[in-house]
C-alpha cells in the first residue's frame, strides 16, 4: 500500500507542477467548496474542496487519449478534489453498524469536454485517480475546518475511518438541449461512472432562466459581457458500487462499511441555485438535496460555492 500512497503522492504533484507551467497562459481557473454546515448539519457527506484548470494546451496529456470526445470545441481540464464522509454518531467510541463510515476521497481528475453544435449536443469524459479512506485526508481537512469555526468541535472517531484504498474511475456524461432561447434553456442527460471509486449510471434534467448566454457559445466561463440566472435539476442514479460506504476494491477485512445488499440502489438528487458572471469573473451558489443512500439512512443537503476567472479571451 505504501508504493501505491507514493505513486498517487507522485501524480498529484506532477499534476500540479504542469498546471504552475502554463500559469501565465489565458486560462480559466475554478476554485469550489462544498459544506453541509451552511445547513446546520455535519454527517454524511459533510464537506468538499475542489480546485479545477482548464485549457486547451493540456492536450498533451496522454490520459485524453483514454477519453472520448465529440467533433467540435474541446478543452481540457485538471480537477484536484477532496470529499470527506462522517457517520451520524461521529463521537462514538466503537464502530456503529449501520451508519455511514468515516471515508474520504482525494483525487486528480483528467477531463476532456467536447460539443456537436449542429446536435446541440455536449460530452464530458475524464478519468479519476487518487486515494480513498485513511490517506485521503479527511481527519485533517474536518478538524481544520472544525478548528476554524467557533461553534464545532474537533472530530475524535476518525480512527474508525475506512482502510486505504486506491481509487481508479471513468466518468462520462452527455447532455441534449430540448429547447431554449435568450431567457431559458432546458436540458436533458445522462451520465455513467465505473470502477473503484463508484460504478452509476444516472439520468438527469436541467433548467435555467434569466438573462443568459446560450451554453454552447462557451464551455467554462462566458468571453465577455455579463449573464446572471436561477437553475436547478434533478437527477436520479443507480448505484451499483461506493466506496466510501462499502471500502475500496484494495482494502480487506474492515468491519466499518455498509453491506451491498444494504445500499439504496435508486437514489434521486436535486439542486437549485443562482449564477453570475460579469466579465471574466464568475459565481455559482447553491443547495443540493440527495436521499436516502442504505438502508436506515437520512436524506441529507448541502450547499456548494464556486468561484471561476478567466485569464485572456481564447475560451
Amino acid at each position: 500500500m505504501n508504493h501505491q500512497k507514493n505513486f498517487i503522492w507522485t501524480l498529484l504533484l506532477g499534476i500540479l507542477f504542469q498546471i504552475s507551467a502554463f500559469s501565465q497562459s489565458e486560462r480559466v481557473f475554478e476554485l469550489g467548496f462544498d459544506n453541509d454546515t451552511y445547513l446546520e448539519m455535519d454527517h454524511y457527506y459533510t464537506n468538499g474542496l475542489y480546485l479545477g484548470y482548464y485549457s486547451d494546451q493540456l492536450h498533451g496529456n496522454p490520459i485524453n487519449r483514454l477519453l472520448l470526445e465529440l467533433e467540435d470545441s474541446h478543452l481540457y481540464g485538471l480537477e484536484l478534489y477532496q470529499k470527506t464522509y462522517t457517520p451520524i454518531a461521529k463521537e462514538s467510541d466503537t464502530v456503529v453498524l449501520g451508519d455511514r463510515p468515516f471515508s474520504a476521497i482525494l483525487s486528480v481528475r483528467s477531463s476532456k469536454i467536447s460539443d456537436d453544435k449542429e446536435r446541440r449536443r455536449r460530452l464530458w469524459t475524464s478519468l479519476d485517480l487518487g486515494l480513498v479512506g485513511k490517506d485521503a485526508l479527511g481527519n485533517k481537512v474536518q478538524n481544520a475546518i472544525h478548528d476554524l469555526l467557533p461553534t464545532s468541535n474537533p472530530v475524535d472517531g476518525w480512527e474508525f475511518v475506512q482502510p486505504t484504498s486506491v481509487g481508479i474511475n471513468y466518468n462520462l456524461a452527455v447532455e441534449q438541449e430540448m429547447i431554449s432561447s435568450n431567457w431559458y434553456e432546458f436540458r436533458l442527460g445522462v451520465g455513467v461512472e465505473s470502477e473503484s471509486i463508484r460504478s452509476a449510471a444516472n439520468g438527469k434534467a436541467y433548467l435555467r432562466m434569466g438573462k443568459l448566454t446560450h451554453w454552447l457559445d462557451y464551455v467554462v466561463a462566458p468571453r465577455h459581457g455579463w449573464q446572471v440566472y436561477v437553475f436547478g435539476s434533478a437527477q436520479a442514479d443507480l448505484v451499483l458500487y461506493d466506496a466510501t460506504l462499502q471500502g475500496g476494491w484494495f482494502s480487506q477485512g474492515a468491519e466499518n462499511k455498509i453491506a451491498a445488499n444494504e445500499l439504496n440502489r435508486m437514489v434521486g438528487s436535486v439542486e437549485y441555485g443562482l449564477s453570475f458572471q460579469i466579465r471574466k469573473f464568475s459565481a455559482d451558489l447553491s443547495v443540493q438535496h440527495i436521499g436516502s443512500e442504505f438502508e436506515g439512512a437520512q436524506s441529507h443537503a448541502w450547499g456548494h460555492l464556486s468561484f471561476k476567472y478567466q485569464f485572456g479571451n481564447k475560451l
